[in-house]
């Protein structure tokens, strides 16, 4: 039988799981083969190495490039998660708010 080769949708699968801490097992069982049984844990180091490597820190990424985006907008949300206080610059524009 042929190596298995993950579609990108697979790729997508096993990276947000790897994200959020599910364990290398547990992922296997979510993704099938060709034959509709489960990837072994060699397969998925072997297809999905990349994956495995930087699935959490690209989900990392973008998470905390949204949040400060919503800090900078001044989003109460934001800034309360962070426990950051506006401070008032009368020499600064409206566009940029320091916080403390």
């Amino acid at each position: 039988m042929p190596r298995f080769v993950p579609t990108d949708e697979d790729r997508a699968i096993v990276k947000l799981l790897i994200a959020n801490g599910y364990p290398q097992h547990l992922v296997c069982r979510y993704i099938n083969n060709r034959r509709g049984s489960h990837i072994s844990e060699s397969t998925l180091k072997r297809a999905f190495a990349h994956e495995l490597e930087v699935g959490k820190v690209e989900l990392d990424t973008i998470v905390l490039t949204q949040f400060m985006a919503a800090i900078m907008r001044g989003e109460r949300w934001a800034i309360c998660k962070c426990r950051l206080r506006p401070i008032a610059d009368s020499h600064s524009d409206a566009s940029r708010t320091a916080f403390r």
